[in-house]
């Protein structure tokens, strides 16, 4: 018996949902209930398993699009971090349905502050759902990774960015691994056996409202295209299957304008 009779493909062809990742709004469920796939609850399934996609912007206008698969909660964690680099962990309110009960950005701190997150393996894919817009100036990001010596900028390599500050709704930011991520890093409380992450903002005018976040979301992506025209597709053939990290424990398609006119196709099995 042939291995892929063992553990065939499933075809997946559905809306991809009017949501860019995960879900539009925090919900109970962590977004499960909205995933193109979920992995199965067997210990020897662990592994997401692509062997093709086909995906068709059909939002109106141009974006970007992919596939990703989203990292549990047990595999992450997060909060604020300040200009001096002391980090204070607020995983709970970052992972649960509750409105805005997380900080983005804290106008009275100095300038350069933000959210650390940190996950058990890399990432390159973060949703979040801001409840509550900030009034800050021309806010700028930073993204910055630990190499194993030094926090090293990496706003280069954004791939895609959308205003994390300004503007309620559901953000993404979907960027390149950096090459030489360690775990760590310098700080004070920072933990130490996490891939780290700091999502900092330099702002000129410090508003009067901080931007709240009621959830957010980690993971990694594959297969992402941008930007891609209304109606134009993006297929990735069949041929070797790509494996994602084994920490994922569902898959969502990408599309950076979301619409339930999105399409997905997708051939899928967990190993």
């Amino acid at each position: 018996m042939a291995y892929t009779d063992v553990f065939p493909f499933d075809w997946i062809s559905k809306s991809a949902g009017n949501k860019k990742w995960i879900s539009a709004t925090a919900v109970a469920d962590y977004g499960t209930s909205q995933a193109l796939a979920v992995k199965p609850g067997r210990s020897t399934l662990v592994t997401c398993d692509l062997g093709a996609c086909r995906l068709v912007n059909r939002a109106g206008s141009a974006g970007m699009v992919g596939m990703g698969v989203r990292y549990p909660v047990t595999a992450w964690v997060g909060g604020q971090v300040l200009a001096s680099g002391a980090f204070t962990d607020d995983t709970t309110d970052l992972q649960d349905a509750d409105a805005g009960d997380a900080l983005l950005y804290q106008r009275a701190q100095p300038t350069g502050n933000g959210l650390l997150l940190g996950a058990r393996a890399p990432f390159n894919t973060v949703s979040l759902i801001l409840s509550t817009a900030g009034d800050q100036t021309s806010p700028v990001l930073a993204l910055t990774y630990w190499n194993g010596s030094a926090w090293v900028d990496f706003t280069s390599g954004v791939l895609w960015q959308e205003s994390l500050v300004t503007g309620p709704g559901e953000k993404l930011l979907v960027f390149f691994d950096p090459p030489d991520w360690a775990q760590g890093g310098s700080g004070t409380n920072v933990p130490q056996t996490m891939y780290n992450l700091r999502l900092t903002f330099t702002v000129s005018g410090g508003g009067t409202i901080d931007p709240l976040v009621s959830q957010v979301f980690l993971g990694q992506s594959h297969c992402q295209m941008e930007p891609v025209g209304n109606f134009v597709q993006v297929d990735f053939s069949d041929g070797p299957s790509g494996r994602f990290s084994s920490l994922g424990d569902a898959l969502f398609p990408l599309f950076s304008v979301p619409s339930f006119a999105n399409m997905v196709e997708a051939k899928v099995r967990w190993l």
